[in-house]
């Protein structure tokens, strides 16, 4: 028989045996609802992944081809409706985690520099839980480690140590916390191949090949429309245009092969087009062209020959000896194409003439720009230019203007009366005074002479010459000259122009 107290015993440590078991069992099922959710996550991170490549073209377009940028840029993320057609197996996803909230998915291009153009841009995504996962009020980040180890390495958490940041199984990666401090933040990322920009060609064709494509030699067919730069094919191939048109080419010569005739037409097919540029042409039979035939050179072999033009006898002839002449009946015109305005005959060489070189206007040596001494030119308008000794062109109306008429009067003194000279119509006189003597007096004078000022008067009776003597006193004064200083005295007229 056991004791009271023996028997107390025993059922408080079947007591302790049953709680602790019920606390293990509710830790097991704990870890197990984690590792689910953690799964559950990876399945919806899968979808993305997937719904990312399916998507990439659409997503890009919206950024336009030609977008390329130094900062990533968001995009609008899907919903869960949208990932869950995307997925394998069209599934139905929950909206949020067990413990409460909702699943956020964002969208980003990256890298940060990339463009469309070169095919260097990637999308980012990111797949959290708006609330963090807590147990008994504060973060859990035991559990969090659990969820994000059965998701995989595309998870990671965020601890209390670190809670503005995320980081990945291992510290295999870090990234910022996109609910800001909060610790038991779990967050899953696409990974490679899941990014839309796949290393294989995606047959919706949203990103261009970052190199050659080789067909090594098999066959492409049911092809639409073809763009490109160059089509090259190896020498002794043909290009086969239905069944009665080839393109044939070997390593030097090229044919257009066809039961029919060659036609040079627009891009309606409707009317003919010119043939821009062609070297030689070698005929066996006879050209007709309904329109113009316009070529660099036109040889005609015969010596002697002649190019005729319509009925009147008009022709353009040419001999061995390198001469050439146009033969016609009532003279030699130079039209423009309506056949009506006379155009310049552009280049020219020497002009014998038996008759009268009549014309409005003439121009000669007009593109000379700079010039050598004497050299002279008649450009538009049957302006005359002549060259200076700087080399530059001078209207010849300037020179002619200038001219003057000049008197020379020396050894004239203060108070000489000089006469004005009388010019035509448009001139003005001048008047230029040159110093011949010049003299100081710093012993008899006090103040001391130490300069002179040299000017012209006038009044009704005309010119008349005014010397000072400058004053050494500090003050640059002025007295009549009394030393008796003596100047030339040069006159003349001006027309109005600068002196060349």
């Amino acid at each position: 028989m056991f004791s009271i107290l023996e028997m107390m015993i025993v059922l408080i440590g079947s007591a302790l045996l049953t709680m602790q078991g019920i606390k293990e069992d509710i830790a097991a099922k704990h870890t197990n609802f984690l590792q689910i959710e953690g799964q559950n996550q990876a399945s919806i991170n899968a979808a993305l992944g997937s719904y990312i490549t399916a998507q990439y073209g659409n997503l890009m377009a919206v950024l336009r081809p030609n977008f390329s940028q130094t900062s990533s840029t968001p995009l609008a993320a899907p919903t869960l409706a949208q990932v869950a057609a995307a997925s394998n197996n069209r599934v139905t996803f929950r909206n949020g985690p067990f413990w409460g909230g909702a699943y956020q998915i964002s969208l980003t291009v990256v890298p940060s520099v990339c463009s469309i153009a070169a095919g260097t841009c990637h999308i980012a995504s990111q797949l959290y839980a708006n609330r963090p996962l807590l147990k008994g009020g504060t973060p859990d980040i035991a559990g969090a480690g659990i969820l994000a180890a059965a998701g995989g390495a595309q998870f990671g958490y965020s601890t209390n140590r670190t809670p503005a940041t995320i980081t990945g199984l291992s510290g295999q990666w870090t990234t910022a916390n996109p609910l800001a401090s909060q610790a038991g933040t779990i967050l899953a990322i696409n990974g490679f191949g899941a990014d839309g920009n796949s290393p294989y060609y995606r047959r919706d064709g949203a990103l261009p090949l970052t190199g050659t494509m080789n067909a090594n030699n098999q066959d492409m067919q049911n092809i639409g429309n073809m763009s490109g730069k160059t089509l090259a094919l190896q020498g002794g191939n043909s290009l086969n245009i239905g069944g009665g048109a080839i393109y044939y080419g070997d390593g030097r010569n090229a044919a257009v092969r066809t039961d029919g005739g060659l036609f040079i037409q627009n891009a309606a097919g409707t009317a003919a087009a010119p043939i821009a540029q062609v070297g030689s042409v070698n005929v066996q039979g006879t050209v007709t062209a309904s329109g113009n035939v316009s070529a660099p050179t036109a040889t005609l072999t015969a010596d002697g020959g002649a190019l005729t033009i319509g009925p009147a006898g008009v022709n353009y002839y040419g001999d061995h000896n390198g001469s050439a002449a146009i033969r016609a009946n009532n003279g030699l015109y130079i039209q423009g194409l309506d056949g009506a305005t006379s155009m310049p005959i552009q280049q020219v060489g020497s002009i014998n003439s038996s008759g009268t070189i009549t014309a409005p206007f003439m121009n000669l040596n007009a593109g000379a720009g700079n010039c050598s001494w004497n050299a002279f030119t008649i450009r538009g308008g049957n302006q005359a230019f002549i060259c200076n000794p700087r080399g530059n062109w001078v209207p010849l109306s300037n020179l002619v203007g200038n001219l003057t008429t000049e008197q020379m009067y020396r050894s004239v003194v203060n108070g000489s009366r000089i006469p004005a000279p009388t010019c035509g119509p448009g001139g003005s006189p001048w008047w230029k005074i040159i110093p011949q003597t010049i003299a100081t007096d710093y012993a008899q004078h006090n103040p001391p002479i130490g300069g002179a000022l040299y000017s012209m008067g006038g009044d009704a009776n005309g010119w008349f010459v005014v010397i000072y003597n400058i004053l050494d006193d500090g003050n640059n004064g002025l007295m009549q000259d009394v030393l008796g200083m003596q100047a030339e005295v040069d006159t003349g007229c001006s027309f109005g122009n600068n002196p060349q």
